[in-house]
């Protein structure tokens, strides 16, 4: 039987070739065998990585069970708990991390966690208290950014720039940077950002969403519609391609196809308060205020603060 040791060598080498599933098949062995903090944890980033989800929640939590005080396992199941949208786990898992350690990517992941609960002014206290430790964090002006982008944009934007200067390679950043420079009608190098964001991150739905906007306020719509089915045939199962593709036909007065494209959307998704709120918001244009009630209804169900739905709805009485 191979000691923990050897497991452990084996499974970093794997890694270290590019063998991911070979590794995982050795740091599960491993973490059965010879199980301590740091091999669940190896276990747990890599199965992540890949995926296995729950593989790594467990081998996470049976870090935190050997060790309560191994900072780093809390640090990734508060980042599991984010991705999962789950922010008041995601709060206390990060809190524990920083009564452990100061850091500042735990001061970071907190500062999204509130963002999520709708805890602004704490979420920017936890930003800056990550840039404090490292004023070069560029995760931090990332988020930070993201925090400011509408109620103060052109601190948002320096906050991007700073992620730039320090990661180049940055491709949310870019892409970021380019919703901000579009709504300056600065289109041309909005453009410029989010075609290097693609670049970057061919798969990111968000990106291809984001040229598309950008195109249509251009005037290309076939560029725009282009992008919105790019999207689409990425995440088939995401409403939000299919709405914005809706609207360009429902601003050439194309109902039919509106019609069809909203309507699988919510089929997709028929808790998603946008597509709800569009789609009502074009039978108000084709006079169906009935019909348009029930969806502008269900979209403040689904959000309560949803101010443009509640503005349409209104309107309608």
């Amino acid at each position: 039987m191979r000691s923990g040791d050897d497991l452990f060598a084996e499974a970093d080498r794997l890694e270290e070739l590019g063998d991911q599933q070979g590794a995982l098949r050795v740091w599960r062995e491993l973490a059965d065998r010879h199980p301590d903090p740091v091999a669940l944890c190896r276990l747990g980033w890599l199965s992540n990585k890949l995926g296995e989800t729950e593989e790594a929640e467990n081998a996470f939590k049976h870090a935190t069970k050997l060790d309560p005080s191994f900072a780093g396992a809390y640090l990734a199941l508060g980042s599991i708990a984010i991705d999962k949208g789950d922010y008041e786990e995601a709060e206390s898992l990060l809190r524990q991390l920083l009564r452990i350690e100061k850091s500042e990517g735990g001061y970071c992941l907190l500062g999204v966690s509130l963002w999520g609960l709708g805890r602004n002014d704490e979420a920017e206290a936890s930003y800056r208290e990550a840039l404090a430790i490292d004023p070069n964090y560029e995760e931090a002006h990332y988020n930070f950014g993201v925090l400011l982008r509408d109620s103060n944009p052109a601190e948002a934007e320096k906050h991007f720039r700073k992620a730039l200067d320090i990661d180049a390679g940055y491709g949310v950043a870019h892409r970021e940077l380019c919703w901000l420079l579009r709504k300056q009608d600065l289109l041309d190098e909005a453009e410029a950002y989010i075609r290097r964001s693609i670049e970057l991150r061919p798969d990111d739905g968000w990106a291809h969403i984001y040229l598309g906007n950008l195109l249509e306020t251009k005037g290309d719509v076939a560029g725009a519609e282009a992008a919105y089915r790019w999207a689409h045939e990425a995440r088939p199962q995401w409403a939000f391609p299919l709405c914005s593709l809706a609207s360009l036909h429902e601003d050439r007065k194309e109902w039919r196809q509106a019609a069809e494209l909203y309507k699988q959307a919510l089929e997709l998704e028929p808790d998603d308060a946008v597509a709800n709120m569009l789609f009502g918001r074009m039978l108000i244009k084709r006079n169906r205020r009935a019909q348009a009630k029930v969806f502008l209804g269900r979209a403040l169900l689904l959000d309560p603060d949803y101010r443009k739905a509640k503005e349409l709805l209104d309107s309608l009485n």
